[in-house]
């Protein structure tokens, strides 16, 4: 997933390879330190607190950081988007001008310092900075992304792909949990608790169906009638997504998609209405 946060604008803190002459004290890293923290501080308001977060806890570990972006595209899918979205657009423009006023700043002045040295001293000292705890994480994760894609060896001839990106599973059950959602809104309480409760386990549905029925044959009947007009918009629901993701469901089998749709589902917050509605779908299908 890391390749949707644009590893460029992380790495754009890693290309000056200058040291200010700082107006006050010794430390001639101090004032350059403090204005590209400046800069992604002032960067950091156009992201969600989810976000800034999510890559605060990773630390400049970009494995952390794809764990946590995962648990929040479960969490939220459309906030995880709106934020990469960001990331990609407003967000980077703003940082890239901000770097680049800068290094006008101190375009006349330059250190023998090595790059990675440069790098060090910068984070060094801008840990050392109240309120720049933040930013010093968005320079740990970018240099330690730099690293990485600089010790990939590349075959000549060898293609290769990103590996990294959103999980099209997610989506597609995210897209599927909505549609389910929105055509069970007139289900009746006591069905959406059965089905949420049982996880569509179709020997347990069964069960609290028939304790239902025992309690008031009425009400369960009247209830399971307005199920079985749902049925058909369920159907829907199904078929639309097997031909929205019809690319996905030619390279899979139909036992990993369900495999994943179901993992997913049962991880979103907001679909466990829709996690046991397919689930009990594929135990009566089979």
């Amino acid at each position: 997933m890391k390749n949707l946060l644009l590893i460029p604008i992380f790495l754009i803190a890693t290309v000056y390879t200058f040291a200010a002459e700082a107006p006050k004290g010794d430390d001639p890293y101090e004032e350059a330190a403090k204005q590209m923290c400046d800069c992604v501080n002032q960067s950091l308001g156009l992201l969600s607190e989810r976000m800034v977060n999510a890559i605060v806890d990773a630390d400049g570990d970009d494995a952390i950081l794809e764990a946590e972006l995962e648990k929040y595209a479960e969490e939220n899918l459309d906030g995880m988007i709106a934020d990469l979205e960001m990331l990609e657009g407003s967000m980077l423009d703003d940082m890239t001008n901000c770097f680049d006023r800068v290094a006008g700043n101190f375009e006349d002045v330059y250190t023998d310092d090595s790059d990675e040295e440069v790098e060090a001293k910068i984070i060094e000292t801008m840990a050392s900075q109240e309120g720049c705890e933040n930013s010093v994480a968005f320079f740990r994760l970018g240099i330690g992304m730099q690293d990485g894609e600089e010790s990939e060896v590349q075959t000549e001839g060898e293609s290769t792909r990103v590996e990294d990106e959103i999980d099209e599973h997610l989506i597609m059950a995210d897209d599927l949990c909505i549609c389910i959602n929105e055509v069970t809104i007139p289900m009746p309480e006591r069905l959406v608790v059965i089905l949420a409760d049982s996880g569509g386990d179709a020997a347990t549905v069964k069960e609290m169906l028939n304790e239902y029925l025992s309690e008031d044959e009425k009400a369960a009947k009247k209830d399971m009638a307005v199920m079985g007009e749902i049925d058909t918009d369920i159907e829907s629901c199904i078929a639309r997504i097997e031909s929205d993701y019809d690319n996905l469901f030619e390279q899979e089998s139909e036992e990993i998609i369900r495999e994943q749709l179901l993992y997913h589902l049962e991880n979103i917050d907001g679909c466990e209405v829709a996690y046991g509605v397919i689930n009990l779908y594929f135990n009566l299908e089979d």
